[in-house]
């Protein structure tokens, strides 16, 4: 069986199906040596979710734009958080949501929902940003050889949660350079550790059930994310601090 097969059946036994729209966190280096790379990878993708399905992936450039100098070119400034996402972001019919730090590329059916109004946020997930927009359609995070506490969507839980610790005091100004236009606009960037604290997203699997599986040999996590916001909202209303602990 040649590796498109084997990535496409994988994804088909962890739950991936016709439709859906999937955010995808990866370490590709874990599913070893894949023949045609991650071109491989996103055929077998789009191969299950079909025509009617959307693969999103995180374009984070926060390290790209350092508070030190906040300068974000939507088109130049590439993805700090992998080749996957950088790859996606790349392809034709790809879009990026418009954000300094915590933008998303999209490609396929619910490709413009996803990413159209981000520039209206005022933080790094909020309630325009496609993380946010995942779980108004039944959308699926995919942890592909990647540790579950890496899951981006997570801030956006905090922040609509109104934790104390997740973002900065004080918002930045920002240099936002598009196609057709420059301007500045003032964000809050997050501050988890500024503040004091680090992650501890992997709790979520003490809480909630999440399909577990390996794909390519990359052992991956399949998340509803409807369940995980609601889940994860419930969790703060008991424990402000439970996703977080001390550094």
């Amino acid at each position: 069986m040649n590796d498109f097969n084997i990535i496409k059946n994988d994804l088909i036994s962890l739950g991936v199906k016709k439709g859906d729209s999937i955010l995808i966190h990866s370490s590709f280096k874990s599913m070893g040596m894949v023949d045609g790379g991650i071109k491989t990878l996103t055929d077998a993708v789009f191969d299950v979710i079909g025509d009617s399905g959307t693969l999103l992936a995180p374009t984070l450039s926060y390290e790209y734009v350092p508070q030190t100098n906040p300068i974000y070119n939507h088109v130049d400034t590439p993805s700090c958080v992998g080749a996957v996402s950088e790859f996606i972001r790349s392809m034709d019919g790809a879009k990026r949501s418009i954000h300094p730090t915590h933008s998303c590329a999209a490609i396929g059916d619910k490709r413009d929902f996803f990413v159209c109004g981000h520039e209206n946020d005022f933080t790094p997930v909020g309630e325009n940003s496609p993380f946010a927009k995942l779980p108004l359609v039944g959308g699926k995070v995919l942890m592909l050889g990647c540790f579950v506490g890496f899951n981006t969507s997570m801030h956006g839980v905090e922040e609509k949660f109104g934790t104390s610790y997740v973002l900065s005091e004080k918002p930045l100004a920002h240099t936002i350079i598009l196609e057709d236009k420059t301007y500045e606009k003032d964000y809050f960037r997050h501050a988890i550790t500024k503040n004091g604290y680090k992650q501890r997203y992997d709790r979520l699997e003490n809480v909630m059930d999440m399909k577990k599986g390996n794909v390519h040999g990359a052992k991956s996590y399949l998340i509803d994310s409807l369940t995980m916001w609601k889940t994860a909202i419930e969790m703060l209303k008991k424990d402000e601090f439970y996703f977080v602990e001390r550094r």
